[in-house]
């Protein structure tokens, strides 16, 4: 899959992405449940390879 974004649109996902990822940490050390815990560290890791891919973007590349 290919995602075309502009650079004010870049910056915003990553601002968006990184409260949501202290959210989810928030979270995941409330939690309980083993289960949903785990559940919870599956989405954050996908949460930081996508934060890590915008935060390597060239600004060039992200004005599309």
């Amino acid at each position: 899959m290919h995602l075309e974004v502009s650079s004010p649109e870049c910056f915003l996902l990553l601002e968006i992405l990184q409260a949501y990822r202290t959210d989810l940490t928030a979270e995941i050390l409330r939690t309980d449940s083993v289960t949903y815990r785990k559940e919870l560290k599956e989405e954050e890791a996908i949460v930081d390879r996508i934060l890590g891919r915008l935060r390597d973007l060239k600004p060039s590349e992200a004005a599309a």
